[in-house]
């Protein structure tokens, strides 16, 4: 299979199947040199004599096993392609979230107009504007920077944790802070991104002290992985309204085996008004693939020798 966007002589290989064996044999009959994707096993890798670069198609890399693949001198980068269109899904979530908007959508749907004026009405859920707010982020890369230009003319004011301070300009924010103050975070910022890689040191990092920080009027928008805030946490804070609401795009249980009705969670969440609850799609685009622009770039750049983008260190898993 060719591609109008690599060199006529770029070869793509389907083996049809992806079980160890047939992944073995395409890698043994073409000498295949990138693997795009993030399974393998050390059968694959031992098997794989001529490979140089494998390039996992999309930003998560919570799945690769790092461990295995520090034994070679392989190269493995990540793609960051679609993090102007996560970013575009994010602001959509939170300016829903803020106004409540799929929430009214049903109501209004049986007659209901949730006006404060409305004898006895308790589900009004007044709208709060994004309009000069405190905004967190947990973790700040290419899509919380793509968040903070898309907010640009909402005159927030902006505060983070990282893994590293020092990769990063202080002066760009009314606070930065590293991991181990996370708490410090939710007492700062009213609304929060997290957009953090999903790694052994930030799984459950958003916990129950975390969300009791951000108090009755704190809204939460994960756009990374679920993992990441802890499932049980985030539920009962919402089910409590210890937090006012959250907007969730990545989740803790998904479909497997060919299943079409999977709830995304053990917990109820389908019951609650205060969250919005989003398929995991923020990366995807009508009729484009955006998170494999980088893949391709990197396929390219390795043919014509030039830099890598993205790679991910493999001692830090990300």
């Amino acid at each position: 299979m060719k591609s109008g966007l690599v060199a006529d002589d770029i070869h793509f290989i389907d083996p049809g199947k992806y079980d160890e064996d047939t992944l073995i044999n395409a890698i043994k009959t073409d000498k295949i040199e990138v693997l795009l994707g993030d399974v393998f096993t050390a059968a694959i890798l031992n098997a794989a004599q001529d490979l140089k670069l494998i390039q996992i198609p999309w930003t998560g890399v919570d799945r690769v096993n790092f461990s295995l693949l520090n034994g070679y001198d392989i190269k493995i980068c990540n793609s960051h392609s679609n993090s102007l269109i996560v970013a575009e899904h994010a602001v959509s979530l939170a300016l829903s979230l803020l106004r409540m908007l799929p929430y009214h959508d049903r109501k209004l749907r049986v007659g209901n107009w949730c006006r404060p004026s409305q004898n006895g009405n308790n589900d009004f859920y007044p709208p709060v504007s994004l309009v000069g707010q405190s905004v967190g982020f947990i973790g700040y890369g290419a899509i919380a920077k793509d968040i903070r230009r898309l907010l640009s003319g909402f005159n927030c004011k902006y505060y983070a944790v990282v893994n590293n301070i020092q990769k990063h300009n202080a002066d760009d924010f009314e606070w930065l802070g590293n991991q181990d103050e996370i708490n410090a975070l939710a007492t700062k910022a009213k609304i929060i991104f997290v957009a953090a890689a999903l790694t052994p040191q930030t799984t459950g990092i958003v916990g129950k002290d975390f969300l009791e920080a951000m108090g009755e009027d704190g809204y939460i928008i994960n756009i990374s992985r679920g993992q990441l805030i802890d499932e049980e946490a985030i539920y009962l804070a919402l089910k409590n309204n210890t937090i006012a609401g959250a907007a969730l795009d990545t989740w803790y249980q998904y479909p497997k085996g060919g299943q079409d009705a999977t709830l995304p969670s053990k917990y109820n969440f389908q019951e609650l008004d205060n969250v919005i609850m989003s398929p995991h799609r923020a990366g995807f685009l009508k009729d484009k693939m955006p998170h494999l622009d980088d893949a391709v770039t990197n396929i390219n750049n390795l043919y014509n020798g030039k830099p890598l983008i993205n790679i991910i260190n493999k001692q830090n898993s990300y």
